[in-house]
């Protein structure tokens, strides 16, 4: 009858514990903040969109998949999509955050020449911004999907460093 106990106790502690790591690797997921506006810089004659993405998490972001639709809204509900590529190469991943990291390697900008005559800033179009970023530990993934639909939206200037997704003006 000892042995049976051992077993029950066994299987019940197996059963609590399986429940219980399952529960902790679902609750840790990304923590990702997505800028609300985009920064809006002038070089030349190239028009330069940002995103900042900023990772909260206390581990890397990895396997980094993002991008930036230009979308026309029709009067008839159809919509005309076209993705505009980024001005560099693709992020794969992104650093844990560290409130002491002077160098801010766990914030990153994603670039975006823009040519605003192909793509005009109207009452029926928007940008949307899709990322999609799995947490290192766990492999947990998630999705951000941002729209920016109105001309405020765009401002001129730079992004402060750090975790912050403000917009200075730059002088």
């Amino acid at each position: 009858m000892c042995d049976i106990g051992n077993w029950i106790v066994g299987i019940i502690s197996g059963l609590v514990s399986s429940f219980c790591f399952f529960v902790i690797i679902f609750l840790i997921k990304p923590k990702i903040i997505v800028a609300d506006k985009i920064c809006k810089n002038i070089v030349g004659n190239d028009v330069i969109y940002k995103i900042k993405i900023v990772n909260k998490s206390h581990a890397m972001l990895t396997n980094l998949n993002y991008s930036l639709y230009y979308k026309i809204e029709g009067k008839d509900g159809v919509h005309e999509i076209f993705e505009i590529p980024p001005s560099k190469s693709p992020i794969v991943f992104v650093d844990k955050y560290d409130r002491n990291d002077t160098d801010a390697d766990y914030a990153v900008r994603i670039s975006y020449n823009v040519d605003a005559s192909q793509f005009p800033i109207k009452d029926n179009t928007k940008f949307v911004f899709n990322l999609i970023a799995s947490h290192s530990t766990t492999g947990s993934a998630k999705s951000v999907v941002k729209e920016y639909k109105a001309e405020n939206i765009i401002e001129n200037g730079l992004y402060e460093t750090g975790k912050s997704v403000k917009i200075i003006n730059k002088r």
